[in-house]
């Protein structure tokens, strides 16, 4: 154990924080919008871009002394829903020192901005979001109707979450009846008089 922490500290760009990178590659049609984000620890020191356009690469840096955890949040494009909801991404982070760190990743869908008002407000959304979704060590892949996002996480103390985003169309209605037709056809039970 002593020779992991010397080696940590050896290793590590400044042996005295934390940090972690978010980069996003979008290689989707829509654009990420209206950022907001949430530091649990640590505060940005490069905030993340306003718009991240199609085709753009971006990034954004957090950092701490002993760890950084936090929140941010893009709108996906300026479309919505049925009922005037506005779709997210959500990207939670926890970078300790001498600790696994963890990501989450999810789609949210909402009326307002996710991480709108105070910072009480956005601490308790910041929690309930935590207590919704496992974690991941290493990579996560969402897909959508028309989106999907992957993201994986370095293991250092100076973390670096990269995020893509892509086009998706998923299967049309009339392929997915004619698998299932195919489906129920083959695996039916016979009649008895079939036998």
């Amino acid at each position: 154990m002593p020779i992991l922490i010397l080696r940590n500290l050896l290793t590590a760009q400044n042996p005295l924080r934390t940090s972690v990178i978010i980069e996003f590659e979008n290689k989707c049609s829509f654009s990420l919008i209206h950022p907001t984000k949430y530091c649990a620890s640590g505060k940005d020191v490069d905030p993340p871009s306003s718009t991240i356009s199609p085709g753009g690469i971006n990034t954004a840096k957090f950092e701490g002394g002993n760890g950084t955890k936090g929140m941010l949040c893009y709108q996906i494009g300026e479309s919505s829903g049925p009922e005037n909801d506005r779709y997210y991404l959500l990207i939670m982070w926890k970078v300790k020192r001498f600790s696994q760190n963890k990501f989450y990743m999810c789609f949210y869908k909402s009326k307002e901005p996710s991480l709108s008002g105070n910072s009480k407000q956005k601490k308790s959304f910041y929690k309930s979001m935590k207590k919704m979704y496992e974690p991941s060590y290493d990579g996560i892949f969402l897909e959508g109707k028309k989106l999907r996002v992957g993201g994986t996480m370095s293991s250092n103390d100076s973390a670096k979450i990269k995020i893509f985003l892509e086009n998706h169309k998923p299967p049309k209605k009339r392929l997915l009846r004619k698998i299932w037709s195919f489906l129920t056809k083959k695996f039916r039970k016979k009649k008895p008089d079939e036998i």
